[in-house]
């Protein structure tokens, strides 16, 4: 399945959870034909005409704005809290709010926020999951023999203090470590915070790394809230020239986005030879 393919499936489990079997059949038709990937430079008059052929006619062109309304309030209703947890305002998606000229359209921005969450979506149904590749292990298994937590628990304690210790046995290649928390998301290498050198070499890269800005004030890395904490990391042979991952004083802890996210999806869909993969863990208070 291509990925156009891909996020149309996508699109319709999100339809299935908006809409229930009374609701009304225009609303669907516009929700899949508005957030279409092929109608994304469309105007709303467009999809208006889209939206009467395919109803032979029994459509009001002029009827579009609140029927979109209504549309994006479902999405609103069902998804609020991820997506103010995701950084989005669910106030801008009140239709009227602001003036025309100075804000961006609601259903452009309930677009990019579907288009991150199908990203990721992708790229944790691509990822090994059976690898047990991280550990966080506290300071007293820091010495000497390192002893790894049991493997069937994946639980975090909050303020906790930890080692991250990763095992991918790969050699020469780039880590891309991606991290989501349920209001963070961060790039933990390469960073100036975490780990300056993404490189693999065989052998297990503990974070934080020798030279890190974490690694100098306090040596361990910490949670501050319970919730699920998500790690995907992406291995392939080339430096990702994004200048979102420089290492500069004013970037100390990358940070991601929609438009990232989909810079980095764009870029891997031309690649062969890059895997990915995917842990979780529970942060518990």
């Amino acid at each position: 399945m291509n990925a156009e393919k891909s996020f149309i499936v996508f699109l319709e489990d999100i339809a299935a959870d908006i809409f229930t079997e009374t609701a009304s059949d225009v609303q669907k038709l516009c929700f899949r034909l508005r957030f279409h990937p092929d109608n994304h430079q469309l105007e709303n008059t467009d999809i208006a005409g889209l939206i009467k052929k395919q109803l032979n006619g029994g459509f009001s062109e002029n009827s579009i704005n609140p029927i979109l309304g209504d549309v994006i309030k479902k999405i609103k209703d069902k998804f609020a809290p991820q997506m103010a947890a995701d950084g989005i305002d669910t106030a801008k998606l009140t239709p009227g709010r602001g003036k025309p000229k100075e804000k961006e359209s609601p259903w452009k921005i309930v677009y990019r926020w579907l288009r991150m969450k199908w990203i990721w979506q992708s790229l944790v149904e691509k990822a090994d999951k059976h690898c047990e590749w991280i550990d966080f292990l506290p300071p007293e298994n820091h010495l000497g023999i390192v002893i790894p937590p049991p493997r069937h628990k994946r639980q975090l304690q909050v303020k906790a203090a930890y080692s991250m210790r990763i095992e991918l046995q790969h050699s020469s290649r780039n880590l891309l470590l991606l991290n989501q928390g349920w209001t963070t998301k961060y790039v933990l290498t390469p960073s100036i915070a975490f780990a300056p050198k993404c490189q693999l070499d065989g052998k297990p890269m503990w974070i934080p790394q020798d030279g890190s800005s974490l690694q100098e004030s306090n040596g361990w890395i910490n949670f501050d809230t319970p919730g699920k904490e998500e790690f995907v990391g992406i291995v392939l042979d080339e430096d990702l020239d994004f200048d979102w991952l420089d290492l500069r004083e004013d970037n100390h802890a990358p940070t991601w986005d929609e438009t990232r996210l989909s810079q980095l999806w764009s870029y891997l869909e031309g690649k062969e030879n890059w895997q990915v993969f995917y842990q979780d863990f529970e942060v518990v208070g």
